[in-house]
């Protein structure tokens, strides 16, 4: 992973973590490393498509980084 760029995952994920991204928001990831699936459904689009408060708070990256956090 190339942790200069942002992205929609946390830091904590292994290299061989995969996943997709959706339009309104999702993000469906698997980490074979840990064994964790996340899946993280939204409508990142309501009340309109200039709707960014997802991706400026970074929910999507906080939420996995609990998620790794709970597990360890």
């Amino acid at each position: 992973m190339d942790y200069k760029k942002e992205g929609p995952t946390c830091k904590c994920i292994s290299r061989k973590s995969f996943g997709h991204t959706g339009y309104t928001g999702t993000i469906a990831w698997a980490d074979p490393d840990k064994q964790i699936i996340f899946i993280f459904l939204s409508n990142r689009i309501q009340p309109d498509e200039e709707n960014k408060k997802l991706i400026k708070m970074e929910v999507r990256g906080k939420i996995m980084e609990g998620v790794y956090e709970a597990i360890k």
